[in-house]
């Protein structure tokens, strides 16, 4: 029966977070490839929604922040974002530009690049890394579409980070919320490994096309 409810907690975890809608995506000849040098970005967009959950939370702390009382985690943590300025397009915004800085086929350009990257945040926020644990870890889904200057999309991705994921720690949501620091240290672990996940996959995904 444990076996079953944690098999049943995996799926309905993937089933949350992950949002993996593609589109059809065009060939391009190998001198088109070649001709593209430069790449710039949008900033990020959120077409899904904040998800913080914990099935324990309930019996150790959902929340009292500036004097109201919470009884949902999604509004708890809409507040505390809200009061310290956490903003997941700009975590997600500045890892893109570093990891394209450091380690990417095209060169870096603030606008009017020979491909523009958008970048969905299709799900964020927090969940419990087993099934019986009161604790939380980050979870962040992004999809990143390449267009060329014509509109044509040439690359897509798909990258989830999940609450599984060894890229940070886990932490009460009680510390979450009265240590917002240790939100943004989490929010900015998942943003890089997503980000870096996603972008790896345009060298052999252009090919491929």
């Amino acid at each position: 029966m444990k076996k079953l409810y944690i098999i049943l907690f995996l799926i309905s975890c993937l089933i949350v977070f992950n949002g993996c809608t593609t589109v059809t995506t065009e060939k391009l000849s190998k001198q088109e490839i070649d001709s593209l040098k430069t790449v710039s970005l949008e900033y990020p967009v959120i077409s899904g929604n904040l998800r913080v959950w914990c099935a324990l939370c309930a019996f150790t702390w959902v929340g009292e922040y500036n004097g109201i009382e919470y009884t949902d985690l999604n509004a708890l943590h809409e507040a505390v974002y809200l009061d310290n300025e956490i903003d997941i397009t700009q975590i997600v915004y500045e890892e893109l530009i570093k990891h394209i800085k450091s380690n990417f086929k095209l060169r870096y350009a603030e606008t009017d690049g020979d491909l523009v990257i958008k970048t969905e945040i299709t799900q964020y926020g927090f969940g419990p890394p087993s099934p019986f644990s009161p604790k939380l870890s980050p979870s962040l889904s992004v999809r990143l579409s390449g267009l060329t200057n014509n509109n044509k999309v040439i690359w897509q991705s798909n990258s989830l980070t999940t609450m599984f994921s060894s890229v940070s720690d886990s932490y009460s949501n009680y510390d979450l919320v009265h240590k917002p620091q240790i939100i943004l240290k989490q929010y900015r672990a998942a943003a890089k490994e997503a980000t870096k996940d996603a972008l790896d996959t345009y060298d052999e995904s252009v090919k491929a096309n």
